[in-house]
């Protein structure tokens, strides 16, 4: 009987032993990750073509305070990107500067280019670089390591007032978006109050919510007209809009941003302008007061930014990843200017990279 017990001991350890022989490659595969990036991390609508969300948004202001929400420093973005802008691939947080609400005061810090080399104060205040108001009317006379701005008086498909497509993206076909030092004070723009006359204006669908523009623009010394501009260009102005990637509302406000809305409703006109606002007035003032590079980044570009970089999810599963390589030009030289950026008439642009998707 001893004799049987033992020899049956034997056979088990045996056994046990033979499954452990397994050649690692070959167990646990369900665990093994590729190390290969992966081109479509979060998927983003960068069009007009969005999913009506049945939220109930609400335009009745918001007055009961002005502190910036879910607004922490870091790689927080309106548009999540796939990782490359946003602190993830691209090497770093392109938003390190800290908190930009850093301080005290109603709008979460006051004056927020205040005590910085390109403003000390709201921009429109004279300040060296970045003072004095933006105009309407004229042309951008810049320059930058891609030469001359090249801008013209009238907006065409690869030009406008404020700079030639090229100029704009300078430096993206070549070694990475190396962007003007474009300031509130060089903006050529038609104001708000004027476009919203015109009864063509693109801007007639966002004519209830002008007041708004109006009020937290203007606390920050941002042209009304610019996050009107943000309105038409990411949700043409629809209030009840969901993102590709569950952005909410007006603004395409993420998930993140929307911790402090009303009643969890992140759709709420007054808040989603209001954040929206204090959020790309931060970018503005991380990136030293230029206003381009803020401009890019709150559609995912980012300083260094190529070709392939902007166009790397246009084979992927999430074609609408990429980064519109006409975004500038279809901002600054379309709905800055009262023009459709989206209109067939004039179509503004000459990269199209999402007409492939």
């Amino acid at each position: 009987m001893k004799s049987f017990v033992i020899l049956s001991l034997f056979v088990a350890l045996s056994t046990a032993s033979s499954i452990h022989d397994v050649p690692a490659s070959n167990r646990h595969t369900r665990h093994a990750r590729s190390g290969s990036k992966n081109l479509s991390k979060r998927c983003e609508a960068r069009d007009n073509r969005f999913v009506t969300s049945s939220a109930a948004p609400s335009a009745t202001p918001d007055s009961s305070n002005n502190d910036a929400a879910g607004l922490a420093a870091g790689n927080d973005s309106l548009r999540e990107g796939d990782g490359q802008w946003d602190g993830g691939d691209n090497g770093g947080d392109w938003n390190n500067g800290g908190d930009y609400n850093a301080g005290s005061g109603d709008n979460g810090g006051g004056d927020y280019n205040a005590g910085n080399d390109n403003g000390g104060g709201d921009y429109g205040s004279g300040s060296d670089n970045s003072g004095g108001s933006w105009s309407t009317g004229g042309t951008y006379s810049g320059t930058s390591a891609c030469g001359d701005s090249g801008a013209s008086s009238e907006t065409t498909a690869t030009s406008g007032p404020m700079g030639s497509l090229d100029f704009l993206n300078c430096g993206i076909e070549s070694g990475g978006w190396n962007p003007p030092a474009i300031y509130l004070s060089d903006l050529k723009a038609v104001s708000l109050d004027e476009a919203i006359q015109d009864p063509n204006s693109p801007f007639q669908a966002c004519k209830e919510y002008i007041p708004l523009f109006d009020t937290y623009a203007t606390q920050h010394g941002i042209p009304p007209i610019m996050m009107a501009s943000f309105a038409l260009q990411e949700s043409t102005c629809n209030p009840a809009t969901t993102g590709g990637g569950g952005e909410a509302g007006l603004m395409q406000l993420t998930s993140d941003k929307c911790g402090n809305a009303p009643g969890g409703n992140c759709y709420d006109v007054d808040y989603n302008i209001r954040t929206a606002t204090e959020y790309f007035a931060g970018l503005i003032n991380n990136n030293g007061g230029t206003v381009l590079e803020a401009i890019g980044q709150y559609n995912g570009w980012f300083k260094g930014m190529t070709y392939n970089d902007a166009t790397d999810a246009r084979y992927s599963s999430c074609c609408r990843c990429q980064r519109n390589l006409d975004y500038a030009h279809q901002f600054l030289n379309g709905w800055m200017q009262n023009i459709n950026a989206y209109s067939s008439s004039l179509r503004l642009g000459r990269f199209f990279n999402l007409d492939v998707c």
